[in-house]
């Protein structure tokens, strides 16, 4: 039998985690893409993803008030972040910097 290839260890996800990390610490993406990469490193985070931790530990290095989660509560903060981000895709209009204003 073939053993499942890890997703995590997938040459394809390390580089999703990647592009995720340089979408985040971009302030001219749209929010709802930084908050899906976000959602995305925190799940792979709490996986136990080499790379999303240094993703995040870079976004934390720009924004020293913010904290990296224990991996509990990361997996909380990636589903919640990844409604939100769902929300603001759908009120998203292109053009717009801020949905709804």
């Amino acid at each position: 039998m073939s053993k499942k290839p890890d997703p995590v260890q997938n040459p394809d996800s390390r580089t999703q985690l990647e592009q995720a990390a340089l979408i985040l610490c971009r302030p001219q993406e749209p929010r709802y893409r930084r908050v899906e990469a976000l959602a995305t490193l925190l799940s792979a985070y709490a996986l136990g993803s080499r790379t999303a931790k240094r993703g995040l530990e870079e976004y934390q290095r720009q924004f020293p008030g913010w904290q990296i989660p224990d991996k509990e509560k990361a997996m909380e903060m990636a589903s919640d972040a990844f409604q939100e981000a769902e929300a603001l895709k759908a009120a998203h209009r292109a053009g717009d910097t801020r949905p709804g204003y």
